[in-house]
């Protein structure tokens, strides 16, 4: 699923002439993940709020996702690029049309969301 997104929005810059085709994808696919991997963390911090554990103070559970989040966009950046990005990209299918602005609103309400729910939880 990660890969279709990562190439619907690689080709669609790369055939716009932009030489950040792949500095952009990487960024979406990351910003997508974040977005989700907050959902999750959210969700489960509310299920496990009335637990007595004091293994996570607020100050570290900053660092914990920001480094997960730095984590994931070396990740992906050593994924797709290079020789894996030519292998995948010979092995993707050519897709039809995608709609870039519906693709960028996906992270981008997923992030809303995750804050919408720390604020009410």
């Amino acid at each position: 699923m990660f890969e279709s997104l990562f190439f619907s929005v690689f080709r669609y810059y790369r055939l716009k002439g932009s030489k950040r085709s792949i500095f952009n994808a990487v960024v979406y696919l990351t910003l997508l993940q974040v977005g989700l991997l907050l959902n999750g963390f959210i969700f489960v911090s509310v299920l496990t709020k009335n637990l007595p554990s004091d293994l996570f103070s607020n100050t570290n559970n900053y660092f914990l996702g920001a480094g997960i989040i730095i984590v994931l966009y070396f990740i992906n950046a050593l994924q797709y690029s290079g020789r894996n990005l030519s292998v995948k990209r010979a092995k993707q299918k050519i897709a039809a049309y995608t709609n870039m602005s519906l693709l960028w609103t996906i992270p981008i309400l997923l992030i809303i969301l995750a804050m919408i729910l720390y604020h009410a939880a």
